[in-house]
């Protein structure tokens, strides 16, 4: 099974498989990926800045521009931050909130999509 269909006639993964000969359908991991930001950011959030600097000194500059990442702020006035850890190790990172001047310690595990969310 491949994902699609597509305008371009290529192979593309989609979030959910479905097997119509064998009436079952599969998850797959993007679907929770774009679950995650469901869950996390209600309708209506705006989309704030955010910036990644390199003030560790254990991690290099590559690593951590490899983390994503993007931030709202939500109708409620609670701020989330999205960060996406694609390395195959732990980083520790320090969010701060200069608005409010807030900081706080986070650590992405190996592989993953983490939320964190403030007021």
């Amino acid at each position: 099974m491949e994902g699609g269909p597509n305008w371009v006639n290529n192979i593309v993964d989609a979030p959910i498989l479905v097997d119509g000969k064998k009436d079952e359908f599969y998850k797959q991991p993007m679907f929770y990926f774009i679950g995650h930001f469901s869950k996390f950011i209600p309708p209506g959030s705006v989309r704030i800045n955010s910036s990644l600097f390199n003030n560790l000194s254990n991690y290099s500059t590559n690593l951590l521009n490899k983390i994503d990442h993007v931030a709202f702020v939500t109708p409620r006035g609670d701020k989330i931050i999205v960060l996406i850890n694609p390395n195959e190790e732990i980083i520790e990172l320090n969010v701060k909130d200069i608005v409010e001047d807030r900081e706080m310690k986070v650590e992405l595990e190996p592989n993953s999509i983490m939320t964190a969310i403030w007021n």
